[in-house]
């Protein structure tokens, strides 16, 4: 009797364990899956717009301009180039989960001091090389950033072809393409008029050319998250079983 009670005790000890596990696997799985659905997209949050800026303006100028209240924004500026697409990014609170082979991606305060650093796609990493102090740069348009982690997931993605630029390393732009992605809001019609507003201060002016909602319902996150919480039914299930034994 001891003897079953010792194992009964072992294996609901391992069984509570895992579940946390197996939860942080399911959000993990249910966000990666949702970052890749919309990756062909051009934009990952809740909708997005293309605003035309007419003048040079400041970096600086550009990222108080889209400062919109407590709204979570991304800003892209892209270029082209032979081997993929350049983008020059910055983004406010937070981030999507982007797929990683190694390193990290920009986090916020990347973006306060306006360091000269990288993110590449894993197709571009061959463009990378090891400087005199022993770090992993990568030369574009003649200025050397600092490669700070390499986009990379098991299968060919979109983003393979992309270095990601910290945008606030650039001291001005001229007539830029901007996208704002409004990761937390639907509303792009009325965030995109308030940035225009704001940005009439700097002595230019700009236009809305596009705009999107992402209404993307992937049935790929429905089935990740069925399995999952498959598994965690199978485990409570058990565990009353056996507390109940």
């Amino acid at each position: 009797m001891r003897t079953k009670i010792r194992y009964t005790t072992v294996l609901l000890a391992f069984i509570f364990a895992i579940i946390p596990v197996v939860c942080i696997l399911m959000i993990h799985h249910l966000t990666l899956t949702e970052t890749l659905s919309k990756m062909g997209s051009g934009s990952l949050g809740e909708s997005s717009s293309l605003i035309k800026v007419n003048g040079t303006i400041d970096t600086q100028e550009l990222i108080k301009s889209s400062e919109i209240g407590n709204i979570k924004i991304a800003l892209y500026i892209d270029e082209n180039d032979d081997d993929g697409t350049i983008r020059n990014i910055y983004f406010n609170k937070d981030y999507v989960n982007l797929p990683m082979k190694s390193g990290r991606f920009f986090k916020k305060s990347d973006f306060s001091n306006g360091t000269s650093i990288a993110v590449v796609g894993k197709n571009r990493e061959a463009e990378t090389y090891i400087n005199a102090s022993g770090e992993s740069c990568i030369l574009i348009n003649d200025m050397e950033y600092s490669v700070i982690g390499v986009i990379g997931y098991e299968q060919a993605t979109i983003l393979d072809d992309y270095i990601y630029v910290n945008l606030n390393s650039l001291d001005n732009v001229e007539n830029p393409l901007l996208t704002i992605d409004y990761l937390n809001s639907r509303q792009c019609d009325m965030l995109s008029e308030i940035f225009i507003n704001n940005i009439s201060n700097y002595s230019v002016s700009s236009e809305i050319i596009s705009g999107n909602t992402s209404f993307s319902d992937s049935i790929m996150p429905t089935i990740v998250s069925a399995r999952w919480f498959l598994c965690i039914i199978i485990c409570c299930f058990i565990c009353l079983l056996l507390t109940s034994v």
